[in-house]
């Protein structure tokens, strides 16, 4: 690049494309989008439009809505390469050659519906969102785009421990990424296995927009004179650990605690079964709900219970932290990062339902004054390292020294 070519692109706003081929996207996502439109870059998105999406002027949104909206992007971008740009249209046709995979004119037209806008944009930085893809988008190298992706908790700490061909396709594909975003420092440290360069990994932690989250000073937590109300939010997966919070609630039930336990995020047929055997009473099950329905429900909580073996820093805990509410999390991934054990929450083993139900009992006894003490000192913790501010800053330096 000359002098005057870097010049030019150091006075222009810096171009993002945050890809997961979902618009709008998991909450972490559409918040690091919220705060990288607050700094000074274009955006774009790209994929399968769920719902409309209501974003800033500088977010660029290319999608599709159906079988149709996608033929019409397909040839709307066919024809500009073909009309505009015929050198990368025939790179593109090489890169093409190399990919058995696309054996199928519905395969090659779905993987041009991927890729055609991001290369027709040439953002400075690519950042993918699943890092389990990234082998088939290291190509857009070849097109000056530099490429970050996010380390998340399932995709490093399990998926290459489950199937040896992704973890072949890390210790190939790693050491050729430009930059890694990791929400944790223990998930840095787990992705270093797999050829990762430290100096490019960065710890960048989620952010909250605090305004979204008014914090509310608990009275009481309840005891034995009124159900304790326990919460947990989650999918009905393996790694969310609701197998030992069941376990737990039976030793609360058999010890006559008074409590109520909800789950939000689905039922599986082993959380059902498990209900049924052990006969637990007052548990409530219910389907994801609507972003603003979970935050009432954290509000209306006593104590939110993580219960997992395997996180990164779960969004669910930032946010009870946020509103005031007292968390209760296994000692798992990067939550010892944020819940510190008599500080701003408190910290059980994984997979030990009696350490489990003998925190709850004992966090319901405690003084109201020193659960004040611990959210207050929670919601500090987030206020310093949990804001859309300090997430979408330190995401643009990665960036900035991804882009050198």
């Amino acid at each position: 690049m000359s002098i005057q070519e870097k010049s030019k692109a150091c006075s222009r706003p810096m171009r993002v494309c945050v890809y997961t081929g979902k618009i709008p996207s998991t909450v972490f996502i559409e918040r690091l989008i919220q705060g990288l439109t607050r700094e000074n870059t274009e955006l774009l998105l790209v994929g399968h439009i769920c719902q409309d999406p209501i974003y800033p002027q500088n977010v660029k949104v290319e999608g599709y809505r159906n079988k149709t909206g996608k033929l019409l992007l397909f040839l709307r971008f066919l024809l500009l390469f073909m009309l505009k740009k015929r050198a990368d249209w025939k790179k593109i046709q090489d890169l093409i050659q190399n990919k058995p995979h696309l054996n199928t004119r519905s395969k090659k037209i779905n993987w041009y519906i991927k890729v055609l806008p991001v290369i027709w944009y040439k953002p400075d930085i690519f950042h993918l969102q699943w890092v389990k893809n990234i082998k088939e988008w290291l190509f857009l190298q070849e097109f000056d785009i530099k490429v970050v992706a996010s380390l998340r908790g399932a995709h490093i700490n399990y998926s290459p421990i489950a199937s040896a061909a992704v973890k072949s396709d890390y210790m190939e594909s790693f050491p050729r990424v430009d930059g890694f975003h990791g929400v944790s420092k223990s998930i840095c440290s787990e992705a270093w296995k797999y050829g990762i360069r430290p100096e490019r990994c960065k710890v960048i932690y989620s952010g909250l927009d605090l305004k979204q989250f008014t914090y509310q000073q608990k009275k009481q937590v309840s005891g034995n004179k009124s159900p304790l109300r326990l919460l947990s939010v989650g999918r009905p997966h393996w790694k969310k650990g609701y197998m030992y919070a069941l376990d737990a609630c039976h030793i609360l039930q058999s010890k006559g605690v008074s409590f109520t336990y909800e789950i939000v995020g689905g039922i599986s047929e082993e959380m059902l079964f498990q209900i049924h055997q052990l006969q637990l009473e007052n548990i409530t099950i219910h389907e994801p709900l609507p972003f603003h329905r979970v935050i009432k429900k954290i509000c209306q909580s006593d104590l939110l219970l993580l219960p997992s073996v395997e996180e990164g820093i779960a969004n669910v805990v930032l946010e009870a932290m946020a509103l005031g509410t007292p968390v209760i999390s296994t000692y798992c991934g990067g939550m010892p990062e944020v819940i510190r054990e008599g500080q701003t929450g408190w910290l059980i083993p994984m997979r030990d339902p009696k350490a489990m139900a003998q925190k709850i009992m004992d966090v319901s006894q405690k003084p109201e004054e020193e659960i004040q003490q611990i959210t207050r000192q929670a919601r500090g913790y987030i206020e310093k390292h949990h804001t859309l501010a300090t997430m979408s800053e330190g995401m643009v330096a990665l960036y900035n020294t991804v882009k050198g």
